[in-house]
């Protein structure tokens, strides 16, 4: 019971930390793992490993989004 409580949960926490650290809403972080997950899906034979590659792609387009926005210079 409690390995299947994790394993449900898991997405979820996995899902609302990525939310967090790129300060986007959980419902943006969902909708872009489904389309990754749905991307990577396509024609895949061995499914087990979809959504932690979706993750991780999610997790890059996050970090690269916010790297690309203008940084406030400090003035002396």
């Amino acid at each position: 019971m409690t390995t299947e409580l994790h394993k449900d949960l898991q997405p979820q926490l996995t899902v609302e930390f990525l939310a967090q650290e790129s300060a986007v809403s959980i419902d943006e972080v969902t909708q872009l793992c489904a389309a990754e997950s749905a991307l990577i899906g396509v024609g895949a034979r061995v499914t087990d490993f979809v959504p932690l590659l979706a993750i991780r792609r999610v997790r890059r387009a996050l970090r690269q989004r916010r790297m690309a926005l203008p940084r406030a210079v400090p003035t002396a």
